[in-house]
């Protein structure tokens, strides 16, 4: 399973004023199903490789990289690889 960790902007304090959420998700582990957020989002990958669907278009990042995902586009992670990361948003 992907573990959601909340408020991790009391670790990451220069995404201040923004929410920060951490995503572990193991190699094949489920996640939310194809949804959108109100807001943009910036999904940044902290360690392994996060695989994600954006509006069908499928993107690997890797750790240090990062994804801007804007507002009501629909997205779902598919977590093809172990990885951890950060959801940064509004």
């Amino acid at each position: 399973k992907t573990v959601k960790v909340e408020g991790m902007e009391n670790y990451y304090t220069e995404y201040k004023p923004h929410t920060v959420h951490m995503f572990i998700a193991p190699e094949g582990a489920p996640s939310f199903p194809e949804h959108q957020d109100p807001t943009d989002l910036i999904i940044k990958c902290i360690e392994g490789t996060k695989t994600i669907e954006v509006n069908g278009e499928l993107f690997k990042i890797k750790q240090g990289e990062s994804i801007h995902i804007p507002a009501n586009v629909p997205h779902r992670a598919t977590n093809e690889y172990a990885s951890i990361t950060l959801s940064i948003g509004d």
